[in-house]
C-alpha cells in the first residue's frame, strides 16, 4: 500500500491514541490475577493483538467490546504445542518469555525470521537458553528454556526483557538486579500498573546497579485499568500542533511517567513562547515562532521512539542539532539509525555520522522522490509530519506498516483536514 500526503492547512480536534506500552502491561498482567479485570481505552492494533494471542493460546479469554477489553480465564494457564506465528512484535514476546518460561520451563515460538534476528541481538542468550530450526517462508521454531540463574538484567540493548522479570512479581516474590543506577521510563512504567494490583517493591541503588525487591502480599484479585494517552505517538501531532495552532488533542495527560513526555519540555525550550498548555483535559496550542539558535542536543537513550521524529525534525530548525547515545536505534523494526537518516537523506536533509553523535544541519528540504517505509511505522509518521510542517505533497510506499503501533494516524490527519489517496502497490 502506498499513499500519496497532499498539503493542506490543518485545523480540529483529535482523540489522543493509547499507550501501547501500557496495554501490553495491563493485558500480561491481567491475565496472571486469579479473577482477572477489564483495560478501559486501551491501544488496539497489531502489537497488542500479539499479545492477545500469545495469551488466549494460554487459555486466556479477551473480548473487545465498547473500547473496554474484559481479560477472564476459567482454569490454569496452558503451554501449547507453539505459540501463534509471530511476525514483527518483539515487545509481545519479550514481555512475556520471562512468564512462559518460568510457568512452563520451555516453550515453541512460530515467528519471522526478522523477529529472531532482533531477539539475538537484544540479549535473548543472557537470560534463556534456546534452540531454533530453520522452515519455509522465512519463518523460525524457536524453542526457549529457562535458565538456572538469573544474571543482570541489563538495560542497554532494551527494557523489555527486564520488564517481563518484573512481571514475575505477581507469580512471586523476587529480587532483581539492574546493570544500571537509573531505571528507564518503560520499567518505571511496569512498576506503576504492578503497584496498581498490589505489588511493592523495595528498590537499593549502588554505585552502578539498582537492586529491585518485589512483595506480591497484598496483591489483589481483580483489576480495571484506564489506559493513558500515548506519547510517543502523540509527538507527531503535538509538533505538528506547534505549527498549526487550530489542532486540539484530547486525553494526553498532563502528569505522565512515559519518557516521551519529555516532548513537551523539548519543544517547549525551541519556540519563543510557550507553544501549548492543557485546559479541561485538552492540550491546544499557541501561534509563535522558534527561537532564534533553536537546535536540539539530546540524549535519546530513555526516548528512542521519539528519537526519528526528533532527528527529522532538527533539519527544520535554525542551527545544527546533536543526537547521543543511539545504540538502542539499532534493535527496532528497521534498523532506525540507517532508515532514519536515509530518509533525511531522501528529503535532501544535511547530517553527519560518527560512533558517538549524529549531527543533522538545517537543510532545504525535498519531497519530489517518493519514499520507502523500511516496513517502519515510526518511519512513515515522521516523512508525513515533517512534509505537512513544510506544507508539501510527499508519497510513502509500503505504509501499511502503520497499523502496527497506530491504525488511526491518517484517520487522524483526515479529521484535520489532510488529504490522504490510498494506492495499491
Amino acid at each position: 500500500m502506498n499513499v500519496e500526503i497532499i498539503s493542506s492547512k490543518l485545523q480540529g480536534t483529535i482523540d489522543a491514541v493509547t499507550s501501547k506500552s501500557y496495554t501490553h502491561r495491563a493485558l500480561i498482567i491481567l491475565s496472571l490475577l486469579n479473577n482477572c479485570g477489564k483495560i478501559i481505552n486501551p491501544s488496539i492494533c497489531e502489537d497488542t493483538i500479539t499479545t492477545m494471542k500469545y495469551l488466549n493460546a494460554m487459555g486466556v479469554k479477551t473480548i473487545i467490546e465498547n473500547n473496554v477489553i474484559t481479560v477472564s480465564k476459567q482454569s490454569e494457564l496452558i503451554n501449547p504445542s507453539f505459540f501463534p506465528y509471530n511476525d514483527n512484535s518483539g515487545t509481545s514476546i519479550r514481555l512475556l518469555l520471562p512468564i512462559i518460561t518460568e510457568l512452563f520451563t520451555e516453550a515453541n515460538f512460530l515467528i519471522s525470521e526478522k523477529l529472531f534476528e532482533r531477539l539475538t541481538n537484544t540479549n535473548l542468550e543472557s537470560y534463556f537458553g534456546y534452540q531454533f530450526s530453520s522452515l519455509e517462508n522465512n519463518k523460525i521454531m524457536l524453542n526457549v528454556q529457562k535458565k538456572a540463574q538469573l544474571p543482570y538484567l541489563s538495560l542497554e540493548k532494551t527494557s523489555q526483557y527486564a520488564s517481563g522479570f518484573l512481571l514475575l512479581s505477581i507469580l512471586k516474590n523476587s529480587k532483581f538486579n539492574f546493570d544500571s543506577i537509573t531505571l528507564p521510563s518503560y520499567l518505571l512504567m511496569t512498576i506503576d500498573y504492578l503497584e496498581k494490583v498490589g505489588i511493592s517493591f523495595n528498590i537499593i541503588k549502588a554505585e552502578n546497579t539498582t537492586q529491585v525487591n518485589t512483595y506480591n502480599y497484598n496483591l489483589i484479585n481483580y483489576y480495571n485499568f484506564n489506559v493513558e494517552g500515548d506519547y510517543s505517538l502523540m509527538a507527531n501531532f503535538i509538533i505538528l500542533g506547534c505549527y498549526y495552532s487550530k489542532i486540539i488533542i484530547n486525553n494526553l495527560s498532563d502528569n505522565s511517567i512515559q519518557g516521551d513526555y519529555k516532548i513537551l519540555e523539548i519543544l517547549n525550550n525551541l519556540f519563543e513562547t510557550k507553544p501549548f498548555y492543557f485546559s479541561n483535559n485538552q492540550l491546544l496550542f499557541n501561534k509563535t515562532v522558534l527561537k532564534g539558535n533553536a537546535s536540539l542536543n539530546i540524549d535519546i537513550s530513555n526516548i528512542p521512539d521519539i528519537a526519528p521524529l526528533l532527528m527529522a525534525y532538527a533539519l527544520l530548525l535554525n542551527e545544527p542539532s546533536k543526537f547521543y547515545n543511539f545504540e538502542k536505534l539499532n534493535y527496532k523494526e528497521s534498523n532506525r539509525i540507517i532508515s532514519t537518516l536515509a530518509t533525511i537523506k531522501n528529503m535532501n536533509g544535511r547530517y553527519k555520522l560518527t560512533d558517538k553523535v549524529i549531527e543533522i544541519y538545517p537543510s532545504n528540504l525535498s519531497f519530489d522522490k517518493p519514499f520507502d517505509s523500511y516496513n517502519d511505522h515510526r518511519i512513515v509518521f515522521l516523512i508525513a509530519i515533517i512534509a505537512l510542517i513544510e506544507n508539501r505533497t510527499c508519497t510513502i510506499n509500503n505504509c501499511q506498516c502503520f497499523k502496527k503501533s497506530y491504525p488511526e494516524f491518517f484517520d487522524n490527519l483526515l479529521k484535520l483536514s489532510s488529504k490522504c489517496i490510498f494506492k495499491e502497490d
